[in-house]
């Protein structure tokens, strides 16, 4: 029997392993975008590419918003979209503060890195944070949307699937009594 619990624990943690993998490869996919979505017109029109500038920033605000997905999820599956009207604000306002709290955490770790995103370096955490706003909260907002969103596909297929497999074991079991 402790074998058999060991093997659980072992399975439990080789899946959590992968499920923290692929949110941090999707995060850096969408990171890749997002540097592609800013180097591409810059390349056409032969502007310079500040390279390191783009990549620490972009990737810097992708793991910002993989580490704060967790809370996302549990949101998502408190709140199913589904459920349409009584969830739309709920996750509206969530979507807001997953925005600031994600300029919030982003602007210092930018600053400490020294690839803050601005001409002049803001003098403050504050001012740093609030140069991240001004870039408008709409791009954390759209991100914290698209998580609910592709868990709620993902909740979807799901039930199908178990649809699915109770329509064949409903039409296996009437085969078996006629």
């Amino acid at each position: 029997a402790a074998s058999t619990s060991a093997a659980g624990d072992h399975r439990r943690a080789r899946q959590r392993i992968r499920w923290i993998a692929g949110l941090w490869l999707a995060w850096t996919v969408a990171g890749l975008l997002y540097i592609t979505q800013e180097t591409v017109p810059r390349l056409y029109r032969g502007e310079p590419v500040p390279w390191t500038y783009v990549l620490v920033g972009w990737m810097a605000g992708m793991y910002v918003c993989a580490a704060l997905t967790p809370a996302v999820l549990w949101l998502g599956r408190r709140w199913p979209i589904e459920q349409r009207p009584a969830t739309v604000l709920p996750h509206f306002l969530s979507s807001i503060v997953f925005s600031l709290a994600t300029a919030t955490i982003e602007a210092p770790i930018l600053m400490a890195l020294g690839f803050f995103p601005a001409q002049t370096p803001p003098d403050s955490i504050v001012d740093g944070v609030r140069v991240f706003l001004s870039f408008g909260v709409q791009g954390g907002v759209i991100r914290y949307w698209a998580v609910v969103a592709i868990q709620a596909v993902y909740r979807s297929h799901q039930k199908a699937r178990l649809r699915e497999r109770e329509a064949l074991e409903l039409t296996a079991h009437s085969a078996d009594l006629a």
